[in-house]
């Protein structure tokens, strides 16, 4: 599908994947900024598994007055330093990891959003069996 025909669309929740050189790619896109904008307009999940997305996204005030954690190297990026340290932070609609080495809570923190607490309790008891 084309992202023009994936912005007519609406979703529950958009996850964007890290690294750098998506993030600029992301930036660049028009459509996905506006489609994200959308999101967070309608109070809807928007998700960055890695923080250098969450800025490069046109430095854009919907997304600059979150709480999130990055990449190591990005941390200096992040507007407040105080959730550096943490491997996912979930602020409101947006949920951010540090990246790949925090895929399981980074998974469970959109299954508790999404389906709530119990579940991913559930899902984490089973994935750590």
């Amino acid at each position: 599908m084309l992202l023009s025909d994936a912005a007519k669309l609406s979703y529950d929740i958009i996850v964007l994947p890290g690294g750098l050189g998506r993030a600029q790619a992301f930036a660049n896109s028009e459509a996905l900024v506006n489609l994200l904008k959308k999101q967070s307009e309608c109070g809807k999940y928007y998700i960055w598994s890695n923080m250098c997305i969450f800025y490069s996204c046109a430095g854009a005030q919907w997304t600059t007055q979150k709480k999130a954690t990055a990449f190591p190297a990005m941390c200096n990026e992040l507007s407040d330093p105080r959730e550096a340290k943490s491997k996912v932070v979930v602020d409101s609609r947006v949920i951010t990891s540090k990246g790949l080495g925090t895929f399981l809570e980074f998974s469970l923190a959109i299954v508790e959003k999404l389906l709530g607490r119990e579940k991913a309790l559930e899902i984490e008891k089973l994935m750590l069996c």
